[in-house]
C-alpha cells in the first residue's frame, strides 16, 4: 500500500493462468463481498469485508463473517487453488498501545487461519501474520475508519514462488 492505496496489476498484464484464477476467485466470492486483487508481485489478495469481521479490541470472528470465510474455504480446496500457501494478515485501528495491536491483530489472523483449518484447508498451507495498526486504510479519528481498518487480508502464492 502506497499513501494508503493498493497498487495492482492491470489484469491485461498479468500472465493468462494467473488472470483465469483471479477471475474465478472474484467470480466465486462476489457474493460474499470479497474483492479479489492481483498483486504486482504475483500474488493474489483478498480482501474480506470489514464492517462484520471483528468488533473493536476484539479478535473473535462475528457470526456474520462466518459464512463469508466459509466460503473463502472453499474456494481454497478448489483444484487450482488446492497448492497455494495462504498468508492470513491481520490489521487492527489505532486504538489501544502498539504492542496491545500487534498482539490484536495477529490473534485476529490466527481466529481466520484456524477457521479456515477447521473448514478442510491444510494447516501447512495457511500462515498467520499481525500487522498492527501499521497499515490503515482509513484515517483512525471516526469510527467508520476505525471498522475499516480492522480488516483481514489473505494473499495466495502459488508454490515454489518466493515468499
Amino acid at each position: 500500500a502506497v499513501f494508503g492505496l493498493t497498487l495492482f496489476v492491470f489484469p491485461s498484464q498479468a500472465p493468462p493462468a494467473l488472470q483465469a484464477q483471479r477471475l474465478a476467485l472474484a467470480d466465486a466470492l462476489e457474493s460474499v463481498g470479497v474483492s479479489v486483487l492481483l498483486m504486482p508481485d504475483g500474488q493474489l489478495q483478498l480482501n474480506v469485508p470489514s464492517d462484520f469481521s471483528f468488533g473493536s479490541d476484539r479478535s473473535e470472528i462475528r457470526a456474520e463473517g462466518r459464512p463469508v470465510l466459509d466460503k473463502v474455504a472453499a474456494s481454497l480446496l478448489k483444484p487450482d487453488f488446492v497448492a497455494m500457501r495462504v498468508r492470513v494478515v491481520g490489521h487492527t485501528d489505532s486504538q489501544g498501545g502498539e504492542a496491545h495491536n500487534d498482539a490484536l491483530s495477529l490473534a485476529r489472523a490466527t481466529s481466520v487461519r484456524r477457521h479456515l483449518e477447521s473448514r478442510g484447508v491444510a494447516a501447512a498451507r495457511l500462515q498467520a501474520i499481525g500487522m498492527g495498526e501499521r497499515e490503515p486504510l482509513a484515517p483512525n479519528d471516526k469510527d467508520y475508519g476505525r471498522a475499516l481498518n480492522r480488516r483481514i487480508e489473505i494473499y495466495l502464492q502459488a508454490p515454489g514462488a518466493a515468499p
